[in-house]
């Protein structure tokens, strides 16, 4: 399979960035993906545009917004190097937009499955200069030509798996052949399932949670679903 990111551009390129409209669910099978391209090319800094698709001028919808429980994960994770995350206000969005800008980036992927033509238009916008690749439909319709011709701001695609198709992969193999495609990443199977790292301060804040309920921190081994042993040596499900 034909790698579309040049492999001399990608090996002198110091950073990237990635466009995404992911929620936690999302990063669980991409951090894999970030994972084995961190491996492939330790030179290289991932940095990692999460897009706001309800973005809102009304200040009172920002605090729901504000997505933190996501923005913890990549904070934690060792294969970010930088995140954009403050995209959920126009204005907001726009400073992240000039602060984008100001890093030329070399290297702009689109790994975002809606509004492919938007993506388009903004990681070019970014990047006047860089190589930008996306994703994109398939097939678009005689009506549909301003979203083909933001399209065409892409140096490269790779297409969309379409939702009506007959044996769509698992998730986690869209993102291993979106990287495949793009990057030359091989990803062995067993690598693409995700692995979940809890940062020690929610550790710690679940620790003293049980504690103030009135639970051991020891874990019930012999049950099928997490329970946890009081003090008197019963296991039962954590109560809120």
């Amino acid at each position: 399979m034909k790698q579309l990111i040049p492999p001399p551009l990608l090996a002198q390129a110091k950073k990237i960035l990635i466009v995404t409209h992911m929620a936690i669910g999302d990063f669980t099978y991409m951090q894999m993906c970030f994972r084995a391209l961190k491996r492939a090319h330790p030179h290289l800094e991932i940095h990692l545009w999460v897009d706001e698709r309800r973005r809102s001028a009304n200040p009172g919808d920002w605090p729901h917004l504000k997505n933190y429980s996501l923005y913890d994960w990549l904070a934690a994770s060792p294969y970010i190097d930088k995140t954009y995350d403050q995209n959920y206000s126009p204005a907001l969005h726009a400073q992240s937009i000039a602060e984008a800008r100001r890093q030329d980036y070399p290297i702009v992927a689109s790994l975002t499955h809606m509004a492919c033509h938007r993506y388009a238009r903004l990681t070019r916008e970014i990047s006047p200069r860089g190589f930008i690749l996306g994703l994109a439909k398939q097939k678009y319709r005689f009506f549909e030509l301003s979203k083909k011709l933001g399209i065409l701001k892409f140096n490269a695609t790779i297409p969309l798996y379409q939702s009506q198709e007959r044996d769509v992969p698992h998730v986690s193999d869209i993102y291993a052949q979106w990287f495949s495609k793009a990057f030359g990443l091989d990803i062995p199977k067993p690598d693409r399932y995700p692995v979940i790292h809890i940062p020690d301060r929610w550790t710690a804040y679940a620790r003293d949670q049980f504690s103030t309920w009135g639970w051991a921190r020891t874990w019930c081994s012999s049950t099928p679903t997490p329970r946890v042993r009081s003090a008197a040596g019963r296991c039962s499900a954590p109560s809120s």
